[in-house]
Parts: C-alpha cells; sequence; structure tokens
C-alpha cells in the first residue's frame, strides 16, 4: 500500500482544487475505510516505523491521509464487488488539512458520476 498510495496522494496533492477523473481498485486486504451511509472514507497508510511489521497498519502508531469522499446525489461513488472497492468519478480535490491524530486528510467531491 506505500509506494501505489504514495503516489496516489503525491496525485491528489498537486491536483488540488482540481477536477480530476478517477477509477481507483482497492483490494479488500489493503482497505482501511467506511462505506456507511454519509462517512466515506479510507485512508492510505505512508508511515508505519512505530507499529509491530506484524500488524496491520492502523492509525496512531502510523501516519498517513484520510480521503474523504462526498456522495453523489444518486448514492455512494464507492462499491465493493469481486472483493475489491472501487471508486469511479469525476471529484474536485479540495486542499490537504490536518494532521489529525496523525492522519492528513484530502476531500474529494463528485463532479459528476458516470
Amino acid at each position: 500500500q506505500f509506494d501505489a498510495g504514495a503516489s496516489f496522494v503525491d496525485f491528489l496533492e498537486k491536483n488540488a482544487s482540481s477536477t480530476v477523473q478517477l477509477n481507483i481498485t482497492i483490494p479488500d486486504g489493503q482497505f482501511n475505510g467506511s462505506n456507511e451511509a454519509g462517512n466515506v472514507f479510507f485512508i492510505i497508510f505512508d508511515d508505519c516505523d512505530n507499529q509491530a511489521d506484524s500488524e496491520a497498519p492502523s492509525a496512531g502508531p502510523c501516519s498517513g491521509t484520510e480521503v474523504n469522499i462526498g456522495n453523489s446525489d444518486s448514492g455512494s461513488l464507492m462499491t465493493h464487488q469481486n472483493g475489491a472497492w472501487h471508486l469511479a468519478g469525476q471529484f474536485q480535490v479540495g486542499d490537504e488539512s490536518g494532521p489529525l491524530q496523525g492522519l492528513m486528510s484530502i476531500d474529494l467531491e463528485a463532479d459528476g458520476h458516470p
């Protein structure tokens, strides 16, 4: 997750205040987040020096970026199928904020849904 996730976060940071087209897939084993109504997000961890290698990344001992996804009028833009989470559509990228409990935050607002 660290290498691919860091590239994705770099992309979002470079495109703050822009509209981007995304089509990403996160396998279940690498998904750290929620897709409950009104609370759609995932976390990309970038540093876990304070955590044992045998443990899964988590907020607190690890730092990273929480990506918050605003739902469109038609419902969640994050779907689950075939053992993976999918996010697709056009999004307005917000500015990075934080840190809060070791995590930075970037908001993605739906700007059209295919």
